[in-house]
């Protein structure tokens, strides 16, 4: 039997010729939007059972949709190049924000507090103070970098960006102040790596990037290690290496109690590991700690039969799966009392 479990699913409208799903990583929800939210924006949450329904007009096809911490300000991304945001007290109520940058595409933005918008350029950094009275905007601060993509930390705010869609360094930043700061560029030797390959996890009080190495091997990816850097005092430090793992295909990543799985979709099994475990120093540098499996391989199970591992999942951290091709989205949990 496996350690693992799905929750009840938290059932909404699937993709479809008039339907989209988003879901915003902040907030916890997904988002169906019929007919670019004309017809219906209906927001749901793995973690309670309100139901947030809106229309809004459709000024054409959404790229991304948030609300604001509060929930009180719906923002929306049509365009490349601006976002709108619209009180939910009153739809019809929009005001919108262009990038300041000239000729810049808007790679995606983030809600930094109730009153605080960043975007996310190929030309860098834009802050933007959020009025919801005024129904304005305010140009804060910007820094100016070339960007690729971007992934980010929503709980305190830090975010890693790189120049190229493939690179071999991170530069890892932190908003605070209403200003962008870099913290330190991670250094990968001898290796490259995508977005996908890259997130922050919250373990034990304290906050890591995640770096997935990998290796073509016969044409496949294989997931060879895993490089978790503690982001602390302003530094950025290689801590610990995850082995024991040589998963080939596609690989998702969760954390849930502390521990981190890594789920396998070829092997339909997944691995856990606790950071507050022993391990061995590493070989090269005594001060990072090597870590095997804190387990043997579980499989994720449902009422206590073991579920295969869909293609059509999507993994969001800490612990969310979504199935938007069918409409469900669960969180996985451990069984504690199976340990």
């Amino acid at each position: 039997m496996g350690l693992l479990e799905l929750s009840r699913p938290v059932q909404f409208e699937p993709v479809g010729q008039v339907t989209t799903v988003f879901f915003d990583d902040k907030n916890q929800q997904v988002f169906s939007v019929r007919s670019g939210g004309a017809t219906g924006v209906v927001i749901k949450s793995p973690h309670h059972t309100n139901v947030i329904t809106y229309r809004i007009e459709d000024h054409g096809p959404i790229i991304s949709i948030k609300l604001s911490p509060s929930l009180s300000v719906l923002s929306v991304q049509r365009s490349k190049q601006s976002v709108e945001f619209l009180n939910v007290a009153n739809l019809e109520s929009e005001f919108s924000q262009a990038a300041r940058a000239k000729n810049s595409v808007i790679l995606g933005f983030i809600w930094t507090s109730n009153t605080e918008v960043v975007f996310i350029t190929d030309h860098g950094i834009e802050i933007y103070s959020i009025s919801q009275e005024k129904k304005s905007t305010k140009y804060l601060r910007s820094s100016s970098v070339n960007i690729a993509w971007y992934c980010y930390s929503p709980t305190n705010h830090y975010f890693v960006t790189s120049t190229k869609a493939e690179t071999s360094q991170l530069q890892v930043w932190a908003i605070r102040n209403s200003t962008p700061y870099k913290l330190g560029m991670v250094e990968l030797d001898n290796v490259e790596v995508k977005d996908r390959d890259v997130s922050f996890m919250n373990l034990y009080g304290q906050t890591f990037l995640r770096v997935n190495i990998n290796h073509i091997e016969d044409e496949c990816s294989i997931l060879k290690e895993i490089q978790l850097y503690c982001v602390q005092n302003d530094q950025v430090t290689l801590s610990y290496l995850l082995s024991g793992l040589d998963c080939a295909g596609p690989v998702g990543l969760h954390t849930v109690d502390n521990c981190i799985l890594v789920h396998s979709q070829s092997e339909a099994r997944s691995r856990l590991y606790d950071l507050q475990l022993p391990g061995n120093p590493h070989q090269d540098n005594c001060s990072v700690t090597v870590l095997l499996p804190s387990l043997p391989l579980t499989s994720i199970s449902n009422e206590g039969t073991p579920v295969p591992y869909s293609p059509a999942w999507v993994v969001f951290l800490p612990n969310i799966l979504v199935d938007a091709r069918n409409g469900r989205m669960w969180t996985v949990d451990l069984k504690l009392g199976s340990v």
